[in-house]
Order: structure tokens, then C-alpha cells, then sequence
């Protein structure tokens, strides 16, 4: 044993594997009683890149382990161009520091931290995760919209669930998951010699971001679909069965009392305590919690007041379930923000003050209160270009989670915001929208009465230009009057 010894591992190049190392240090029998060590030991873990390099002092069990290439994904053979250095993979080497004159040899044991590797790839794939789950709370939501509009029934997210499972939806995004890294490397190789580096490395880190051609590139995704589906079904079942509970005991217990008068006051009332709050003082992390909490609450009240008629309670329901992929990004900075409040730390991490922030969630809750969102259905063209519109939002969002927000996940509360302000404005148009299809429909009855009018004059005029066919008439008309 010299004062510097290198151990190679040959090991692959996996950022999800945690290698517990145990190192063992053996002391040299002709001085290990008379002296001490002048030192304790120093290791170091590195590889032949020189891509990272961590150290423990003093230790005998260690965790070896690597960040890789990619944020998402192991890298593989082929180099990645925000690489430190381009040389390839040849395992990890550990330098190990002691002094030579007290230990004599040393012994590796390496074995899998198998919680530890488990642990790295739920941390690796958890915003990733919440992002695929925002994809399919959209769809669900999408669906029981379409239903609403064709059918006139507003399903339940369990039902709209198993609907998207029947009808391909899952295996068109398992497939759709696979693909599109290998579409990504695809257009990065051929266009690799006409993109930029910068524009290349932009491409590579769409979606879960593209790190060579491992078998993982197209696993990962496809696996992140079926995990997510599990997770939003959980999200369902469990807010389902809050809501049924909480129903239930409030209808045994308490009568509710709804005062349809007062509703414009309070919800006048909680808009500007709303404005006031979350401009001056409280951030709006904490508007959205509050906003979240106040549907629950509504959908209870819904199910107690109308059990027999759920479309309402469906379609407040599935905004909650709608709503619930935004509260990962909300809980943490209001923690932080109450934190900072408990140690009267104001100035230097001031709260978010944005209104627009919050705007969307807090007017779709106020309509959708006590009112559902209007049937989008018919020929009209109102009706008709607000049907395409909406559905084309919900295209947009799914998209922009697909590409954008897999990597950046926190851009998926904007675009949250921006779907239910525009369900908020497709429930305020309901009142014009009504009065456009009666204008459309009395249009229409007029038009088919019109054959009936020009049909009635013709035969008044020809009773008037003959005497003769107009008595005729006259008596036809009182003989049936008597048979009658």
C-alpha cells in the first residue's frame, strides 16, 4: 500500500445505480501498536473523463454513484455536446489517500444500494412524472367535455378514465412516448450539420431530453405514461372518495341552506378580499391552496344539495382533478413563504404578488359554482367556433406538457391558468351565447314558416279575386265547424 492507490471499477455508466462500497483498511502488525496514523484516509471517486469527482474523509462505507450526462436519461457511448469532456466511458476509479506506514493493504466490497438507486430515480423522474400526469388530467377533462357537448351527460373522471383506456388513448400515448425520442435523434442527425450547437443541444433536451440511442430513451417515456395514468387514476379514486364521504356525513348530519340571494354579494366580497390579500400580502401560492380547498368544499356541498342530478358535481369534480396537477409547484414555495414568516423574515425573499397568476383559477371557480359550463353543441356558429377553440386549448396545453414542460415543469401552473380562464370566459359568454341561439332559432322557425305564409296569401288573394271560390270556402269551412 503506497501513500496514493487507484482502484479501477468497471462499472456502466448508469446515474440510477448507488454502489455501496465498504472499504477496509488493514494495519501493519510491526507498527500498528507502537504508532498511530498521521492521517485518515482520503477517497476520491472519479472517472476517465474527469467529468465529476467526489471525496470522503475518514469513512469506511461509501456510496458510490454518478450524475451522468443527461438530467433524465443514462448517457451511452455516444458523447453529448454539453459534456465536459468527450471521452468515453471506462468506468469509476477510487483514489484512496492513507499513510503507508500504519496500514499495510486495503479491501473493497461493492454491492447495490438498491433503496438508494431506487430513490435517485424517483427524484430523477418526479417533475417528469408530474408533467405526464397534467397530460392526462387534460385529456380527462377533455373528454368529459365532448361527451357534455354530444350526449348531454357530463361523465364522471372515473368513467372518462376507462373511456380513454377503451378507446386507444393509452396505447396511442405509450406509442407516442416510444417515438418521439427516436424522432428527436432522427432530425438531430440528419440536421447535424446545418443546426448550430446551440440549436442542437435546444433539440436534444425536448421532452425528456435525447442522450444516444439507449434502449432506456425509449423505455423511460413509454413506462412514465403507464405510471402516470396510475397516479391520476389514484388522484381520481381518492378525491371521489373524499367527496362521497364528505357528502354522505354532511347529509346525515346537517341540512344545508343555500341563500341564492347572497351569492353575488359573497363572491363580490371574496373577489376583493381576493385582490387585496394577494396583492398586498400574501403570495399567490396561497390564493391557489385556498381556491383549491373552497372547490372541494363546493363539490360536497354539490353532491349534498343535488344527488339526484350529478352533471354539475361531475363536471366540479373533474376541474379539482383538473386543478390537483398544480399543487406540487404551489406547496413548496408557500412552505417557504410561511417559513420566512415564522422567522420574521420579510425583505429578502419577498412573496409572488401577481394577480394574473391566480386569475383563472379563482373566475372558473366563482362560475362554476353553482353553474355548468354551457353545452358547446348545434350547427351555429358561435357555438361552433367556441367547441373548436376550446378543444384546440386543451391541444395546446397537452403539447406544450409534452414538449416544454418535461424539462420545465413549473411552466405547467401558466399553462393551468390559462385553460381555466378560458373555461371561465366560455361560462361568463353562456348568457350571450343563449340569446345568439334563440336569434338562431327563431331565424330558422321564420324561414320554415315562410312557405306557409306565402301559401295563406295566395289564397287570400284568390278568394278575394273570386266571389264564387270564396263563399265556397266559407261554407266549406262552416260545415266543418258544425261537424266538429
Amino acid at each position: 500500500l503506497g501513500v496514493r492507490s487507484q482502484i479501477k471499477l468497471n462499472v456502466p455508466e448508469d446515474p440510477f445505480i448507488v454502489y455501496r462500497t465498504k472499504l477496509v483498511l488493514r494495519h501493519n502488525p510491526a507498527t500498528a501498536l507502537s504508532q498511530e496514523a498521521k492521517f485518515g484516509p482520503v477517497v476520491r471517486q472519479s472517472d476517465g473523463r474527469r467529468f465529476e469527482s467526489k471525496f470522503w474523509y475518514d469513512q469506511h462505507t461509501l456510496d458510490l454513484a454518478i450524475h451522468g450526462r443527461g438530467a433524465y436519461l443514462p448517457a451511452d457511448s455516444e458523447p453529448s455536446n454539453e459534456t465536459v469532456s468527450n471521452d468515453m466511458w471506462d468506468g469509476l476509479y477510487v483514489d484512496v489517500w492513507a499513510d503507508s506506514g500504519y496500514y499495510a493493504g486495503l479491501e473493497l466490497t461493492l454491492c447495490i444500494n438498491w433503496y438508494s438507486s431506487l430513490n435517485r430515480m424517483v427524484k430523477r423522474y418526479d417533475m417528469a412524472l408530474l408533467a405526464m400526469s397534467f397530460v392526462w388530467a387534460s385529456l380527462v377533462l377533455l373528454h368529459q367535455l365532448r361527451v357534455w357537448n354530444s350526449d348531454g351527460k357530463f361523465p364522471g373522471p372515473l368513467q372518462a378514465i376507462e373511456r380513454l383506456v377503451r378507446n386507444g388513448t393509452l396505447a396511442g400515448l405509450v406509442v407516442a412516448a416510444g417515438a418521439t425520442p427516436l424522432v428527436q435523434g432522427l432530425v438531430a442527425h440528419v440536421m447535424h450539420d446545418t443546426w448550430s450547437t446551440t440549436t442542437l443541444v435546444w433539440w436534444n433536451n425536448l421532452f425528456l431530453g435525447v442522450r444516444g440511442g439507449s434502449i432506456a430513451t425509449v423505455a423511460v417515456p413509454a413506462l412514465l405514461v403507464v405510471i402516470a395514468l396510475g397516479f391520476v387514476l389514484c388522484q381520481a379514486i381518492v378525491l371521489t372518495a373524499v367527496c362521497a364521504l364528505a357528502s354522505w356525513i354532511g347529509s346525515h348530519i346537517t341540512t344545508v341552506h343555500v341563500k341564492t340571494a347572497s351569492v353575488p354579494g359573497r363572491a363580490l366580497a371574496a373577489t376583493i378580499a381576493f385582490v387585496v390579500f394577494v396583492s398586498t400580502f400574501v403570495p399567490y401560492q396561497f390564493a391557489f391552496l385556498v381556491i383549491y380547498l373552497a372547490q372541494l368544499i363546493t363539490v360536497v356541498r354539490t353532491q349534498i344539495l343535488s344527488p339526484g342530478s350529478p352533471n354539475l358535481a361531475h363536471y366540479q369534480l373533474g376541474l379539482l382533478l383538473f386543478w390537483t396537477s398544480s399543487l406540487p409547484y404551489c406547496a413548496p414555495e408557500l412552505l417557504v413563504w410561511v417559513r420566512n414568516l415564522s422567522v420574521l423574515w420579510f425583505d429578502d425573499a419577498p412573496a409572488d404578488h401577481n394577480l394574473v397568476s391566480m386569475v383563472g383559477y379563482f373566475a372558473l371557480r366563482m362560475l362554476a359554482s353553482y353553474n355548468i359550463v354551457p353545452r358547446l353543441r348545434g350547427s351555429g356558429v358561435c357555438a361552433r367556433r367556441l367547441r373548436i377553440v376550446t378543444y384546440v386549448c386543451f391541444a395546446c396545453a397537452v403539447v406544450c406538457a409534452w414538449v416544454v414542460c418535461m424539462r420545465r415543469p413549473y411552466v405547467l401552473y401558466s399553462v393551468n391558468n390559462a385553460v381555466s380562464a378560458w373555461l371561465a370566459l366560455v361560462q361568463f359568454a353562456d348568457v350571450p351565447l343563449r340569446l345568439v341561439q334563440s336569434a338562431d332559432s327563431t331565424r330558422s322557425a321564420d324561414v320554415a314558416l315562410q312557405p306557409i305564409r306565402s301559401a295563406g296569401c295566395l289564397l287570400a288573394e284568390s278568394a278575394a279575386t273570386s266571389p264564387e271560390l270564396g263563399r265556397n270556402a266559407n261554407s266549406d269551412e262552416a260545415i266543418s265547424r258544425k261537424q266538429r
